[in-house]
């Protein structure tokens, strides 16, 4: 997103949405948190904002590459 749009939740937007499809199905999302440029958030900061939607990383050594999270479905109907 272009620097004047950062902090505007549309980020997070997407991602729930995504989450949402993804409970409807129940799929498990996975993905490698890292940043996309050198202008925003790092790689760090990213992680910590898939762990705030609920994403977990899943390898057994916290550092280990490349770091993978996962976000089971939610089940609740």
């Amino acid at each position: 997103f272009p620097s004047h749009d950062r902090r505007a939740r549309h980020a997070t937007g997407l991602m729930e949405m995504v989450i949402s499809e993804a409970n409807r199905k129940q799929k498990m999302l996975v993905l490698e948190p890292r940043a996309y440029k050198d202008d925003g958030m790092t790689d760090s900061e990213i992680k910590q904002w898939y762990e705030r939607l609920g994403f977990e990383q899943f390898q057994k050594k916290w550092g280990a590459r490349p770091c993978l999270m996962l976000k089971k479905p939610d089940c609740r109907k």
